[in-house]
């Protein structure tokens, strides 16, 4: 994976940026560990070509497949608990 995949928080105002550094701040405390977020202002946005949205809908085998070999359900459940994880 690239940098495009790295997980981010982006703010347009100062109080945006105050409630999402302590957001993070908070799940850290949770977790007892870093969490590797970036918190940034937001830029220009461009949206993703059309065939990126609604993955999951149109390829509902492949994105079931692709998720249950991710672990990021197991590791949702490990830390939140079971749980509904849409």
């Amino acid at each position: 994976r690239g940098p495009q995949y790295r997980p981010g928080i982006f703010w347009t105002t100062e109080e945006q940026r105050d409630l999402a550094l302590d957001a993070v701040g908070r799940i850290e405390v949770e977790l007892g560990r870093p969490v590797r977020v970036e918190v940034t202002r937001a830029g220009t946005f461009y949206p993703a070509e059309d065939y990126h949205q609604g993955y999951a809908e149109r390829n509902p085998l492949r994105y079931r497949m692709y998720r249950a070999g991710s672990g990021r359900d197991q590791t949702l459940d490990r830390i939140w608990g079971s749980g509904d994880k849409h």
